[in-house]
């Protein structure tokens, strides 16, 4: 989650400061400052399910670790309930 806004938002950030600087004698303020909303909303929603591949990519370089698979006797599990 916190890859998709970091990326999201720097694209977003990206956009707007390229557009000041092809622009910049006259910039259109009123359309970067709806655009740049529209943007950091749009822009998330879009680049989601990438950002969802990238950290199940990212996961799998992380080494495996006891107790990370469900089935290993040597997870550790909360204690059962006593049973009467």
């Amino acid at each position: 989650m916190a890859m998709n806004l970091i990326v999201a938002e720097g694209l977003c950030l990206l956009g707007l400061a390229l557009t000041l600087v092809l622009t910049w004698p006259a910039p259109p303020w009123d359309r970067l400052q709806f655009g740049s909303v529209v943007g950091m909303v749009v822009a998330p929603l879009l680049f989601y399910p990438y950002a969802k591949t990238l950290g199940l990519a990212f996961d799998l370089f992380r080494p495996v670790e006891p107790g990370d698979r469900a089935d290993d006797p040597s997870a550790e599990h909360p204690p059962s309930s006593p049973q009467r």
